[in-house]
This record gives structure tokens, sequence and C-alpha cells, in this order.
């Protein structure tokens, strides 16, 4: 999937590693649809008082110059962890696959 996100906040877990909280700004309706079925499908915490349904993954995520990792995605938005600090609000491309 490819879509467009907006860092919303970003906090240092270790000397050369963050986690960042990325909102999607332009997503595909299906690839929305994708991610909410995949979630659904998956199984999520269902006391999670959150706005939007989200499961926990391990997969790699691409962007146009760096790599991190998913720790969460949910139909809105996702949580990586990379060695880059990601200054809040920039808006950047990311391209990742659901496993299956």
């Amino acid at each position: 999937m490819k879509t467009v996100a907006q860092v919303k906040w970003t906090r240092k877990i270790s000397d050369q590693k963050y986690e960042n909280g990325l909102e999607f700004t332009d997503i595909a309706k299906y690839s929305g649809e994708l991610i909410t079925g995949y979630i659904n499908k998956k199984g999520f915490d269902e006391f999670d008082r959150r706005k939007f349904n989200r499961i926990i993954l391990g997969i790699v995520v691409n962007f146009i110059n760096a790599e991190a990792e998913i720790k969460n995605i949910s139909s809105s938005g996702m949580c990586i962890s990379s060695e880059e600090l990601l200054p809040k609000d920039k808006i950047t491309e990311i391209i990742f696959f659901l496993p299956g």
C-alpha cells in the first residue's frame, strides 16, 4: 500500500531509536478498507478506548529515504519505530505491505 501520512507525535525510546505516531492524510478508500478488514480478521483489544481499533504488527515500512518498523496500525494511522527522528507535522509518503 502507498499512502501519505502526517507525524502527529514523536518520542525517543533509546539512544538511536524513536517512535512516531503517524496519521494517514491521503489513503485510497480501498486501502483503508483493506486495513480495517485485516484488523477485524486478526482481532483487536476490545477494551482499547481509542477511537479506531488497532493491532500490533512487526513489519517493515519504507519511506522515500528511510526504513522503519510498524509497531501498530489502525484505519486512521500507525505507530512506527525507526532510527530517524521525524519532526512533528512532517508529511511523508509511506509504502508498506500487510502480511498475507
